[in-house]
């Protein structure tokens, strides 16, 4: 087993504006949307709904969520399309030593609050 958490969704405010942004900030990860329907929609990678967002029917944010990259190159790609895409900036892309050695990451929060995270572990 690879995987900790097999799925993740979160509450947004606007589900239309909540599409737009993720599709563009997950897309430099690989992400790619799976899944449509009128108040859920999933977000995933070779077809799989890894990530959801649905529509809000009670208060939004305060999640964090921690996706992985690939490499560096990746989380600087996701830090330019997150804030291309209206996300606020938390922690521009870096080294975070309380990670571990080899440890990249950036951090944005999304429109509904949550904190959104790209995170690259190089292999020690």
């Amino acid at each position: 087993m690879s995987a900790v958490i097999d799925h993740v969704s979160l509450a947004v405010r606007d589900l239309t504006a909540g599409t737009v942004f993720y599709e563009q900030a997950l897309s430099a990860l690989g992400f790619e949307l799976v899944y449509r329907e009128t108040e859920y929609v999933t977000f995933g990678l070779n077809d799989n709904g890894d990530f959801a967002i649905h529509q809000a029917n009670k208060r939004v944010g305060g999640a964090h969520i921690a996706f992985p990259a690939s490499n560096r190159e990746h989380v600087e790609r996701f830090w330019g399309a997150a804030l291309a895409a209206g996300a606020t900036p938390v922690r521009a892309p870096g080294t975070h030593p309380d990670y571990g050695r080899g440890s990249f990451a950036a951090f944005v929060r999304d429109r509904d609050g949550n904190n959104i995270e790209a995170v690259y572990r190089a292999p020690i």
